[in-house]
């Protein structure tokens, strides 16, 4: 027999297309200046001539999906974990309400067991869908907002430890103000179809050179400003960028804000909007919402909060932020914010004094802010119950209410009922005038009675239903 040759072909499986994208991300130019933006009109007081301070480079990076790497939160600044969410995509456009009570204690329970945290509190949620967004560069306190689509944090560590100071609980200050803080954004895709497009790209903290990249910049808005950090985009290169494909409903994407743990290489994530230049043109439209919260760790070791030592004065009744509240008190406390809160969901019911005063005050920004939450948690009329309290109780309602999106929910109602007024012509400007020429002691006491009618009627009214902050 002839010995015969056996040739084996090898055909390899068929690539898989990658899923990496090489994109255009908008860095900041250190320029040696400090960078700075307006989101709201700016006024005679402004130091700044322009709305925005501080030159953007576009740059080519490649945007490798996360997806079989697994990035972790404390190394990298981000990480991707699992979880379902009760509330159907139109709650999240319709019911504001429902997402401070229910998403809320959902994403509460979500970081307390990714990152082994004892206590958060959720503040703050963003909805963002291109289509139906309600705002724009000058207005970001919208329902519905655009993508934001140039590299940056959300915060910057002085701002951060202001937001812990804020946010440490009164009733549990002495244990819950050391330790460790973490100030975290949880982004969630809440359409039921993954996305494909208009992603979250992500950088990975470590491959950052420090403190070379990072800009300090200030961001202006009505009644308040902040401190960010901006991205230099002089080591953009070496920088390690990522994004989730077709993230679905039932997925979140942690990243940090703020880590007080300065042992860790993941402390600040840096993000961005952008857009896949191979997407479908018929991509559907990326509907997402993000949540932000502080998270409280009291066991760590060492202590790297900011000290609560220095007492300040908080802005109701003269109280000091040192003064303790009892638990009763704290639990008293937490539900007339709750019940300010459902009266200002109904801020177009008020009667007609109490929204022009409103008005009035927030044209003031923010001392005019804290103005309305002094008013609110005095209760004067004692239309509550709430007038005879310690200031110290006071002085706690009114510091929850700034510390969350009071301001922001009021600014958003008042121009809801604005724009429904619309086409009152003269009879508007008349009220108006009316109100700023009444004397001090003429309006307090139309504010009270005005202010205690609505909100007791409304409270009444909807008595029994919760609203988390």
């Amino acid at each position: 027999l002839k010995p015969s040759l056996l040739v084996v072909v090898f055909c390899p499986p068929p690539m898989m297309p990658s899923a990496d994208i090489q994109a255009k991300l908008v860095y900041s130019k250190d320029d040696g200046q400090r960078h700075w933006i307006y989101v709201r009109p700016r006024n005679e007081h402004d130091k700044h001539e322009t709305d925005y301070g501080g030159e953007k480079v576009n740059v080519s990076v490649l945007v490798r999906d996360a997806r079989g790497s697994d990035p972790k939160l404390d190394q990298h600044a981000f990480e991707l974990v699992e979880q379902q969410t009760s509330l159907s995509t139109q709650e999240f456009y319709s019911d504001a309400e429902k997402i401070r009570t229910v998403y809320y204690a959902e994403m509460a329970e979500l970081i307390k067991k990714a990152t082994g945290a004892s206590h958060v509190i959720m503040f703050h949620h963003q909805v963002r869908n291109r289509d139906l967004n309600t705002g724009n560069i000058r207005n970001i306190h919208t329902p519905v907002q655009p993508y934001a689509a140039s590299i940056h944090s959300d915060s910057h560590h002085i701002h951060a430890e202001d937001m812990f100071r804020r946010f440490v609980p009164s009733a549990d200050r002495k244990r819950l103000g050391r330790g460790r803080f973490l100030y975290i954004n949880a982004w969630r895709n809440i359409s039921e179809t993954p996305i494909s497009n208009d992603h979250l790209a992500v950088c990975d903290e470590s491959s950052l050179v420090k403190p070379d990249d990072y800009i300090t910049s200030d961001l202006f808005g009505e009644g308040y400003s902040l401190q960010q950090y901006g991205l230099s985009h002089r080591n953009a290169a070496q920088h390690r960028w990522f994004y989730y494909s077709a993230m679905r409903k039932d997925e979140v994407l942690l990243f940090k804000q703020w880590d007080s743990d300065s042992t860790l290489s993941g402390r600040v994530c840096f993000h961005t909007s952008f857009s896949d230049p191979n997407a479908p043109r018929d991509a559907p439209c990326r509907q997402s919402i993000e949540a932000r919260g502080i998270a409280f760790f009291p066991d760590h070791e060492p202590n790297t909060c900011p000290t609560l030592d220095v007492e300040q004065e908080e802005v109701g009744g003269g109280a000091q932020t040192g003064e303790e509240l009892s638990a009763a008190e704290a639990k008293e406390a937490e539900a007339f914010v709750e019940k300010l809160y459902q009266a200002i969901s109904a801020f177009s019911s008020w009667p007609e004094p109490g929204k022009q005063w409103v008005k009035g005050e927030l044209a003031r920004g923010q001392s005019g802010i804290e103005t309305i939450a002094r008013t609110l948690a005095d209760d004067q009329g004692n239309n509550h119950g709430f007038k005879a309290k310690r200031p110290a109780v006071k002085a706690e309602v009114a510091r929850r209410l700034l510390a969350g999106n009071f301001g922001t929910t009021l600014q958003e109602r008042c121009l809801a009922w604005e724009a429904s007024s619309t086409g009152s012509g003269s009879r508007g400007t008349a009220r108006m005038a009316s109100v700023r020429s009444g004397a001090v002691a003429a309006l307090q006491a139309a504010v009270w009675v005005a202010l205690g009618f609505g909100l007791g009627f409304t409270l009444r009214a909807r008595r029994g239903s919760q609203l988390s902050r």
